[in-house]
């Protein structure tokens, strides 16, 4: 307070200074202003100077704020920025008195404020939570100390409140019971003395050991040392394991998944012995062996043991200190050299075997177990492979015949990984070391150590090599049989001292076991059904819920509701319809993995009715027409019935005393299996009347026969006897004569027919491999003609062994023709979807007509197509022939029957007679050096693989091969992937067809040919070095005459070109002699420039000529004027070689000159494809992103086929792609 009267008075006087001075200086009128207390003059009309604010200090039941300056004795407050001073004037200062708040904390409450004088509400008495006593609340204390007693009703806060709240402590006590005993007192808190650690009870002494105390009810394990006593309460013993040893079966590791290998029976576990010992050697004895279990009282140490069960001993050693158990795995006792049945392995001098291990230098075949036969094994092995015997068939056998496998005897089916470090297969009766097959490459770290495991599932076979997946084969050809490992093809590397060695030898042969190991990887498929009236049942067992393993067949059978029948059923997925197979043995069909299926079921009432089986020789119905291939007296005594009752599951032999036997039945569906001469047909009818009749196709065709005519006896391969039903690498498949599975390279006649006129007829699965052309020898199929000769071995002549052969691979149908065992122009002639529709049926039958040198085929009946085919004119026999693969073709017929004949050429349409042709000309991607994948292409367009059915293709891929012209040559076919400059590689001609079928095709009746002849590397202008070395280049005839080139035709120069017009005009006339007579030639499309592109200028002036001659000379060929015959120039890539600048400024020009020419000449196209990149700089280095360096990929040259096509249809057609 002195330190404000201070500065006022400080103030005042600095005014009056002042205002002295004004007084003195203007001589104005001054007057007395006081201010709290402090006098000064002022100037009369002048304002005051307001001081500063004072300051009142607080007391503890107020706070003062500064309200202003008043006159003094009065309510009027000074206004110094307006009131002037007209007279004396005293001013004092007022305050504004506030009630002061204060902070109040009680207890863990919030805390809050309240004023000065106040009473406090009194909050609830809180609680004291402590784990091991109770207490009871005495009030609220001023201070901590808890002397005085805060009075709600009288005390008032005064300032700053802090209560604190006091507790008076309460002891309890509570009931413990340990292990059943009394209870004891313990005082809440407090700890428990640990008891001594009881003994197991009687039911557990020789398994269980002490293990800890826990609380009863809620399984606490209680702390002695720690835990304190809260409630009432019990403490109950626990018991644990003692240390055991358990004794299991030997496992194996596949996919990251460990399977048993075997199983131990409860008999072999009770007789089971067991030694343990410490490290010291002392003697431990176990307390109990049970189930292969051994519980052995200790605590830790190290021990030994040994354990013999299921004659097998097993040694080793543990560690007890942090474990509670350990496993000791038990190798599988194996029988190597046992017996498949009552046939025993190889008694040759060429194995021998120590242990799990056996060794194999020379023919043999070794069975492992003692007698099992199964179609559902696992076999693995550690394999040691001699490198100077890689090459050599030596590996598991998963599968083979049932009966002796000695010389030319029955098959066996064997893996190996041998030379390349490939896998191969082989399936093959003999020794031999033909019929092997490269199924996968680079499967082992090394090819000549590795472990080698092989699971058979039925008719499916996967192969892993060191633990993974390799190959997924199937195949029909074995039954349950026996297995083990074989030796065809020792290949002179092989020694008793250098042997290959396969060691610790293990099998699988549980069924449960299998089904979960298949399960894993197979995995599982979908059936939605009324369960009620549909069961499914799968590998012998009924399936309870709806999931069924993949790849596995699932069985139906029926229950109707009372009063009913079964009518009809089908399966579906979303994919469409899906093939059931119904026979004697039961309906079946085979779900795929992660599909899912619906069960549909149609219900009949039920009705007594008698069905009547008219027998009849098989026939085929065209146009409601009946026609018999072969009319034959039925002999009923060599008929054999069976009936399936499909609503009860029944099958009923039916003897037949007439051609008309009769069967009671009682309405629904029905599948009639009848048995002829072995061979079988199957037939289903629908009863819904008291009569009923259903006609069943009896086929008295004989495969494996003998075909005389012309003063020659053809026989069956090899030299079979007349009424064989097995020969060199085929047999009649099940016994039945009109079907045959083959092997490796052989042929079987069907009895009796010879002529130049006839037809024939075979089922093909259609789950053989999609045709690739890039199959090499792999062909099966029909044998629709013949020299009739000695057809084995290779021919010395021209077509003195030739045989021409038909078969069905996916939805093609395809021709072959070999003058021995080597496929030769292999083309695929129609896709018979057109036939049948996209959905591709299981079975597909394929009749071919011979009349002289006119082939007609047919697909289920139907006509696809016919081909001229001049390479046979004499009389011959029909058959079925194989080529270096496994297949079996299924229900072969033929017939002579001219009436049957005469109707089949009815049905086939005749061709318009006309034909467009396209040229393909230039080097490497023309010619096709595209590397293409068939699965992806199948994906991407279905007819890339099989080909549109009027756009065909026809030419010559060529290739530098060494110092010599290699070349991939096709006669007249399908366009299609593998026809470039390898079977496995593609040019354009595959995508241009997929655009062209929109106005080349079934509707519009028109057909188009293309034509192709290139070499890759070659020049158009005159380089005869590198590749043009070899096959010369393109150089034109008025090119050459322009600059004086030696054009005879020995010489280099033009060569190609010469060769093209050669090629053109075998093409041509082919053509011609299949009936086509208005042939016109629409456009060429030129792939060619890389080998020329440093000389754009000069390579314009040699195009100029190129076109103007192969106008006029194509125009010769098909005598048309051809002066303004549309070209389309491709462009070459601007990386084409390289991505570097350099390259690409290279290349960029010679694009430039290219697309100037088509740009200023009349019916001159560009396909501009030059920004489709086969290289790209990464990270400054070239990569190639095409098939190599210099060709484009699969999906590149898709992209440029479809545009050449879509050119044409444009350009050139001038309608709208």
């Amino acid at each position: 307070m002195k330190k404000t009267r201070f500065l006022t008075a400080l103030i005042l006087v600095i005014i009056s200074v002042f205002c002295l001075s004004a007084c003195f200086v203007g001589g104005s009128k001054t007057t007395k202003i006081t201010i709290d207390g402090v006098e000064y003059e002022a100037e009369v009309g002048s304002l005051l100077t307001e001081p500063q604010a004072p300051e009142k200090a607080s007391t503890a039941q107020y706070e003062y704020t500064f309200d202003g300056w008043y006159k003094e004795g009065t309510d009027e407050k000074w206004n110094f920025s307006e009131d002037k001073i007209t007279e004396n004037l005293s001013l004092v200062s007022k305050f504004t008195e506030t009630l002061r708040e204060y902070q109040v904390k009680i207890g863990s409450n919030p805390i809050f404020t309240a004023a000065y004088g106040s009473k406090l509400v009194k909050p609830e008495d809180p609680v004291k939570e402590d784990a091991y006593r109770e207490y009871e609340f005495a009030g609220w204390f001023k201070d901590p100390q808890l002397i005085t007693e805060w009075n709600f009703e009288t005390d008032v806060v005064t300032g700053t409140t802090v209560l604190y709240a006091k507790f008076n402590s309460i002891d309890k006590s509570f009931n413990v019971t340990i292990n059943g005993g009394n209870p004891q007192s313990y005082v809440l808190g407090s700890l428990i003395q640990k008891p001594e650690d009881p003994e197991a009870p009687a039911d557990l002494k020789f398994t269980h050991v002490f293990d800890k105390w826990v609380v009863k009810e809620t399984n606490k394990e209680w702390n002695f040392d720690t835990d304190r006593v809260q409630s009432d309460m019990e403490l109950v013993a626990t018991y644990k394991y003692m240390f055991r040893i358990n004794v299991l079966p030997e496992k194996t590791t596949l996919l990251g998944k460990d399977y048993n290998i075997y199983s131990i029976t409860a008999e072999q576990y009770a007789a089971m012995t067991a030694e343990i010992k410490t490290a010291e050697g002392t003697a431990v004895e176990y307390a109990s062996m049970k189930d292969g279990v051994i519980y052995l009282p200790i605590t830790s140490g190290e021990y030994t043991f040994t354990v013999t069960v299921a004659g097998v001993t097993a040694k080793g050693s543990f560690t007890a200190d942090n474990a509670d158990s350990y496993s000791v795995y038990v190798n599988q006792p194996v029988t190597i050299g046992g017996k498949s049945g009552d046939l025993p392995s190889w008694a040759g001098n060429s194995w021998n075997t120590t242990g799990d291990t056996l060794n194999m230098w020379s023919h043999a075949y070794i069975y492992i177990g003692n007698g099992e036969r199964t179609d559902k094994v696992y076999i693995e092995a550690d394999i040691h492979f001699p490198q100077a015997a890689l090459g050599a068939m030596v590996g598991i056998m998963p599968a083979c015949e049932n009966i002796s496998l000695e010389g030319n005897g029955g098959k066996k089916l064997t893996f190996s990984v041998s030379f390349g470090n490939n896998l191969y297969s082989q399936i093959l009766g003999g020794w031999g070391g033909d019929k092997v097959e490269v199924k996968a490459t680079n499967v082992a770290a090394s090819n000549t150590d590795y472990k080698l495991g092989v699971l058979r599932y039925g008719n499916v076979y996967f192969v892993f090599v060191d633990g993974e997946l390799k190959l997924t084969y199937k195949t029909n050809e074995f039954e349950a049989s026996g297995f083990g490992f074989a030796c065809v093809n020792p290949n002179g590397g092989l020694s008793p001292t250098d042997p290959f060695v396969a060691k610790n030898i293990r099998y699988i042969t549980d069924g449960k076991t299998l089904d979960e190991f298949a399960g894993d990887f197979l995995g599982t498929a979908t059936i939605n059904r009324d369960s009620s009236v549909v069961t499914l049942t799968q590998n012998d067992k009924e399936v309870e819920g709806s999931s069924v393993l993949a790849s596995s067949p699932v069985y139906l059978t029926f229950t109707a509701p009372e009063g009913k029948v079964i009518s009809g059923y089908a399966v579906s997925c979303n994919s469409g319809a899906v093939k059931v197979y119904d026979n004697e043995n039961g309906i079946y069909f085979y779900p795929e993995k992660g599909k899912v299926y619906n069960v549909s079921v149609a219900l009949a009432d039920k009705v007594e009715a008698v069905l009547t089986l008219n027998l009849k020789p098989y026939a085929i119905k065209l146009n409601d027409t009946e026609y018999k291939l072969n009319d034959f007296d039925i002999n009923k005594n060599n008929v054999k019935l069976t009936v399936l009752d499909v609503t009860t599951g029944t099958v009923t032999a039916v003897t037949p005393e007439d051609l008309a036997p009769t069967v009671n039945v009682t309405g629904g569906k029905y599948i009639i299996t009848a048995k002829y001469l072995d061979n079988v047909t199957e037939t289903s009818v629908i009863v819904s009347e008291k009569s009923a009749s259903v006609d069943i196709y009896l086929s008295d065709a004989y495969m494996g026969g003998w075909v005389t005519g012309g003063g020659y006896t053809a026989k069956s391969y090899n030299g079979s006897g007349e009424n064989a039903s097995s020969g060199v690498n085929w047999k009649l498949y099940e016994g039945m004569r009109d079907t045959v599975s083959m092997s490796n390279y052989t042929f079987v006649y069907y009895k009796g027919l010879y002529g130049t006129t006839y037809y024939s007829e075979a089922y093909f699965d259609t789950d053989l491999p999609n045709y690739r052309l890039n199959t090499s020898n792999k062909f099966t199929g029909i044998m629709i003609a013949s020299k009739h000769v000695n057809l084995d071995g290779g021919g010395t002549g021209t077509n003195d062994k030739m045989k021409i052969f038909a078969g069905i691979y996916g939805k093609s149908v395809v021709l072959t023709s070999t003058n021995g065992w080597s496929a030769s122009n292999t083309v695929t002639i129609a896709n018979y979807s057109d036939v049948l529709g996209e959905t591709l049926p299981e079975r597909v039958k394929l009749g071919v007509l011979r009349d002289g040198t006119a082939y007609y085929f047919f697909v289920n009946d139907v006509f696809v197509t016919k081909k001229t085919i001049s390479l046979i004119t004499n009389a011959c026999g029909v058959g079925v022939a194989n080529l270096e693969t496994q297949s079996t073709i299924y229900k072969f017929n033929a017939s002579t029957n001219a009436e049957l004949i005469a109707a089949l050429k009815s049905q086939a349409t005749e061709q318009s007679g006309q034909i467009d042709l396209y040229v393909i000309a230039g080097q490497s991607n023309a010619s096709g050096y595209t590397v293409y994948d068939n699965d992806t292409m199948l994906a991407r367009n279905e007819t890339l693989v099989y080909g549109n059915n009027n756009v065909l293709y026809a030419g010559r891929a060529q290739f530098t091969n060494g110092n010599s012209v290699g070349s991939n040559e096709y006669g007249w076919g399908l366009a299609r992937v593998g026809q470039g400059a390898g079977n496995d590689k593609m040019s354009a001609e595959a995508a241009m067809s997929t655009v062209l079928s929109s106005y080349y095709n079934k509707e519009s009746g028109k057909v188009a040919g293309i034509i192709k002849f290139a070499h890759g590397g070659t020049a158009l202008l005159n380089n005869l070095g590198g590749e043009n070395a070899v096959g010369g280049n393109w150089v034109p005839p008025s090119y050459a005459k322009a600059k004086g080139y030696n054009y005879e035709n020995n010489s280099l120069t033009g060569r190609l070109y010469r060769d093209l017009l050669t090629q053109v005009t075998k093409r041509v006339n082919e053509l011609k002699a299949d009936g086509y007579t208005e042939i016109n030639i629409k456009g060429v499309w030129w792939m060619q420039g890389e080998s020329d592109k440093g000389s754009p200028n000069e390579y314009k002036v040699a195009l100029e000529y190129l076109i103007s001659d192969m106008r006029k000379d194509l125009g010769t060929i098909t005598n048309e004027d051809l002066s303004n015959l549309p070209f389309i120039i491709g462009e070459i890539s601007r990386t084409s070689g390289s991505a570097d600048v350099g390259t690409v400024n290279t290349n960029n020009a010679f694009i430039a000159m290219q697309d100037e020419y088509a740009n200023t000449h009349e019916n001159v196209y560009i396909n501009k494809i030059g920004h489709l990149d086969i290289n790209k700089l990464v990270n400054g280095n070239n990569v190639a992103v095409g098939t190599d360096s210099w060709h484009w990929n699969q999906g590149d040259m898709v992209t440029i086929g479809q545009d050449v096509g879509r050119i044409i249809l444009e350009k050139i057609l001038k309608v709208k792609a």
